[in-house]
This record gives C-alpha cells, sequence and structure tokens, in this order.
C-alpha cells in the first residue's frame, strides 16, 4: 500500500456499519503528499514496476484488497497487518491518497527505492495468489464466497 494511514474512523463505512452517528473530522487531504503520490505512481507506471493499482477508499484497505481479489480472479495471503495506527484504522479507515499496488516480487527493491525518492510511504500487506482471500488467522473465505456476499450485498 502506498501512502499513510492516519487514524482516521470519522464518517466512514465501518463506524456507519456499527451504527455510530456520522460526526467528527474527516479524513486530512493533503494536496503536497497527492501530488507526490501520483507523480510516484505515473513514474512507476512508465518504468512497468506497478502490475496494477487499486485506490484504497470507502471502506479502507480491507475493502479494496477484496475488490481487487475479485477483479483479479486471485486470492491473496495477508499476514495479520500491522501498521502505524490502530487495527480498525489500518483495515477500515478511509484516509485519504492512498492505493494499493501489485509489483512483480522481483521488482519489490525498485518499487521501494522509486517510493523512497518521492517521500512515500510503503507498507508491504501481502501476496497474490492462490483461491482464498486471507487475512492473518481473522479472515479466510473462498473467492467464490467472497464474490457472493460481495454481489449479493444490499
Amino acid at each position: 500500500m502506498l501512502g499513510e494511514t492516519r487514524e482516521e474512523l470519522a464518517g466512514s463505512e465501518y463506524l456507519r456499519l456499527l451504527g455510530a452517528p456520522a460526526e467528527g473530522r474527516p479524513p486530512i487531504v493533503s494536496l503536497e503528499m497527492e501530488r507526490r503520490l501520483q507523480s510516484a505512481m505515473l513514474d512507476s507506471i512508465g518504468r512497468g514496476v506497478i502490475r496494477c493499482a487499486h485506490d484504497v477508499s470507502d471502506g479502507g484497505l480491507l475493502i479494496a484488497l477484496a475488490e481487487s481479489a475479485l477483479y483479479g480472479g486471485r486470492g491473496l495471503r495477508c499476514p495479520a497487518i500491522v501498521g502505524p495506527v490502530s487495527r480498525e484504522a489500518f483495515y477500515f479507515g478511509e484516509s485519504q491518497g492512498r492505493v494499493i499496488v501489485s509489483v512483480a516480487p522481483r521488482r519489490v527493491p525498485e518499487l521501494q527505492q522509486l517510493m523512497a525518492s518521492h517521500h512515500i510511504p510503503l507498507y508491504a500487506v501481502g501476496v497474490v495468489g492462490g483461491e482464498d482471500f486471507q487475512v492473518g488467522s481473522d479472515i479466510r473465505l473462498s473467492l467464490d464466497s467472497l464474490r457472493q456476499a460481495w454481489e449479493t450485498a444490499f
């Protein structure tokens, strides 16, 4: 995942589903960080480093990862993700200016170097492959089960 995650859950889909009122400070928008992120993305794409990308928005990181797994038809294995904020904020926060990307394993050092040169935070969150969507020991679903839940949600 590229970009900065903050302790920002106010107004999120996560809290809405828990029945919390839609109040509090909205996520911070840093136009400077967004400019650097987009420049880094264009640089990485131009060099052929990034295979695919998906923004992290409504629902947060786990929703973006699930969408990517479904669109790509490939599973995902993530260890228990540890980020710079609470687990809930890292999984479901809607901090602005974040993108998940996939790269070939041999290109990871190049991605790390590119992100460092653009001053973009980078977090390794998992490995693409297999038939399941797995996040730590908390979540393990077949892609078929994930697709069924996604397509039949209200």
